[in-house]
């Protein structure tokens, strides 16, 4: 080989070897800007339940009628209240009941368009509805980037119980 060869060779190997680091820096640039996007949501994550009242003491000690849970739910001129108590808006809120008694019938069910972080709506869910009653209650909403959001819930005769589960469950389909 002659002198030309070889450089021509280690040309190519630079080449190679600087198309690897810009690989390598595209990756690291992905992994960066999904770690940040993650922190950025998590600045602004809605978490929506219902507003709780706590259960008198005596019930919440003795497990009276079987329910264990120290947090009932609370109402307002009759009216169930839904509350964002997570740090960003939740928007397309929608919440359904399913009754775990007997046959596990579809039980009320509702729509709010917005629920601001920190603030409280009320929801035509009356306390003669849920008393007595044991219901999973199934809420469901999206932050503002559109990213899904889930609360699940238990409420047996008024009383929140466990478990209370908060999940993320996607991005918004396009």
């Amino acid at each position: 080989m002659t002198t030309s060869d070889w450089i021509a060779v280690v040309g190519v190997l630079v080449q190679l070897c600087l198309f690897g680091g810009l690989i390598w820096y595209c990756i690291e640039t992905r992994r960066i800007r999904i770690a940040s996007q993650s922190q950025l949501e998590a600045l602004h994550t809605p978490c929506v339940t219902f507003n709780m009242t706590p259960r008198q003491a005596a019930d919440a000690v003795l497990d009276m009628d079987g329910v264990v849970g120290t947090m009932n739910v609370d109402f307002y001129e009759g009216d169930a209240i839904l509350i964002n108590i997570g740090t960003g808006p939740a928007v397309n809120v929608s919440y359904s009941l399913t009754r775990l008694e007997h046959d596990n019938r579809e039980g009320p069910n509702g729509y709010v368009s917005f629920l601001p972080t920190g603030r409280r709506c009320n929801v035509p869910l009356s306390r003669n509805i849920l008393r007595g009653r044991h219901y999973e209650c199934l809420i469901k909403y999206e932050s503002l980037s559109q990213t899904r959001y889930t609360s699940k819930l238990m409420i047996r005769d008024l009383v929140l119980t466990q478990p209370f589960h908060f999940e993320k469950t996607g991005l918004q389909p396009e």
